[in-house]
């Protein structure tokens, strides 16, 4: 599981999470700044490149609105 700057036991759930969602292995999980809508985490991958994960602890549906959204840009 990934190392947390400092945030203990969510931030291993998180990097455990991420593992099994995308199959990866997840070496360091770093906090970022700015989020407005979420919790934003850098996760280091041990197989790639490094990825922006959001959270949205509250389960409020707006980062699947703004997943949607994304998508549409793609």
């Amino acid at each position: 599981t990934g190392r947390a700057v400092g945030g203990g036991r969510k931030m291993t759930n998180l990097s455990a999470r991420i593992s099994d969602e995308l199959g990866v292995n997840v070496t360091r999980l770093t906090p970022l700044t700015g989020g407005c809508v979420g919790e934003v985490y850098r996760a280091d991958i041990a197989e790639g490149p490094s990825i922006a994960v959001k959270v949205d602890r509250a389960l409020s549906g707006t980062l699947s609105r703004e997943a949607d959204m994304l998508r549409y840009l793609r």
